[in-house]
């Protein structure tokens, strides 16, 4: 009848195992450290430079927004914005004006010169506004360059300037509005308003000749209430998405703009380093798992007499597999701790030596658990499994054969 082992039987013959055998048992941890550690370093940088880099970008509401590449090709209604805001990858959608009625001259006590700003309607949760309160019909959000052109600060008053002509005649409105936040320098590097969307709909109604009551404007009458618009902004849930929002707005004939080459470069950059990932890690582990499983039948061959003589006094299948997996397992293990040692110094010193290049960029390389995991399973995948498939090559040992041999 086989003998089933006690796993402190088992253990205790595993660890006499490995001190006799210590010189080839480390080598084979090195061989796994060796292995494991540039792969986990080329995990950490695809996840530091390139995924800094992606999320810097997806945090980046001007990286994500899409605008229609043409005015008065397209009407755009209720039903249509409705429709839109249900698509998956669409964070973020509002009626726009016309381009030409959103630049506005603006004036501060303090600035020399007028500043033509482009104003953009905002609306709650309108991730161009980075967290800024909602304005009111009486205020604006400066974008930094904007305010730094008007020398102005929050609480400060900007005066806009309109100007048409209607009836041969030039007309000229001023509008006050109060500086209720400040962009941060990051969010976009151009003279940018944000206003309510009623207040922009004056503006445009004023330019093309309408009355405007709020302001007691006189025009040829009261705008009609704007069912149709000629413009949109839309903002997408991340960089991944822009390419598929365009592609379905392209399938409606609708041209839009976006930042589709920047995205497209660092996507192309990320696919590329996964493939140079992919290439060089299966080189690199291919050659240890040849160099572990030959390492494995080899010790295996090595001890036929040892293991044909447990087969004879009672031992089974169990035992023959169970020994040599506890071996490579206690391998694993260790050479699995150098790799996680080495890939941490590693980060360390290349992120030393680009540190002043990257500064506020984020890390070049940046290990995380999902990366040091994965180092783990592929240890294990890479020790053990081949130990257990030399275990069941010591199990079909005829014992009776092999110690009349000896």
């Amino acid at each position: 009848m086989a003998r089933i082992p006690s796993l402190f039987q088992a253990l205790r013959l595993a660890a006499y195992d490995l001190r006799h055998e210590r010189w080839l048992a480390l080598g084979a941890l090195w061989i796994l450290a060796a292995s494991l550690a540039p792969l986990c370093l080329f995990f950490g940088l695809e996840r530091g430079l390139i995924g800094s880099t992606i999320d810097r970008m997806d945090r980046d509401p001007m990286m994500r927004r899409i605008t229609p590449s043409a005015t008065g090709t397209h009407r755009f209604d209720e039903p249509w914005f409705e429709a839109v805001r249900r698509w998956p990858e669409v964070a973020f959608i509002i009626p726009a004006v016309r381009y030409a009625a959103a630049l506005v001259d603006g004036y501060s006590e303090m600035a020399e010169r007028p500043v033509t700003l482009e104003l953009f309607e905002t609306a709650p949760d309108d991730p161009m506004r980075f967290g800024a309160a909602m304005p009111t019909d009486l205020d604006l959000t400066l974008s930094t360059v904007a305010a730094q052109r008007l020398k102005v600060e929050v609480g400060a008053t900007v005066r806009l300037a309109l100007q048409r002509e209607r009836d041969g005649q030039s007309e000229r409105q001023v509008i006050d509005l109060r500086v209720a936040s400040i962009l941060p320098v990051h969010a976009t590097g151009r003279e940018v308003g944000l206003v309510t969307s009623p207040l922009l709909d004056r503006i445009e109604a004023w330019r093309d000749g309408h009355a405007v009551p709020q302001w007691q404007a006189p025009g040829a009458q009261p705008a009609p209430e704007r069912t149709v618009h000629a413009r949109f902004r839309l903002h997408t849930r991340t960089i991944q998405d822009v390419a598929t929002v365009l592609e379905r707005l392209q399938r409606m004939g609708i041209t839009a703009d976006a930042e589709s080459p920047q995205i497209a470069a660092t996507l192309r950059l990320q696919s590329d380093l996964r493939a140079l990932i992919a290439l060089i890690g299966g080189v690199s582990l291919a050659g240890a798992a040849v160099a572990l499983i030959a390492l494995q039948v080899a010790a295996v061959n090595r001890k036929r007499r040892e293991y044909a003589i447990l087969k004879l006094v009672g031992y089974g299948r169990g035992w023959m597999m169970t020994l040599p997996a506890l071996h490579a397992l206690v391998i694993a293990l260790t050479g699995l701790a150098g790799a996680w040692a080495l890939a941490l110094l590693g980060q360390w010193a290349v992120n030393a030596y680009f540190a002043a290049q990257l500064q506020a960029e984020g890390r070049a390389i940046v290990l995380a658990l999902p990366d040091l995991l994965r180092a783990g399973v592929i240890a294990l995948a890479l020790s053990v499994l081949p130990a257990i498939w030399a275990g069941a090559k010591a199990a079909r040992i005829p014992a009776a054969d092999e110690l009349r041999e000896h």
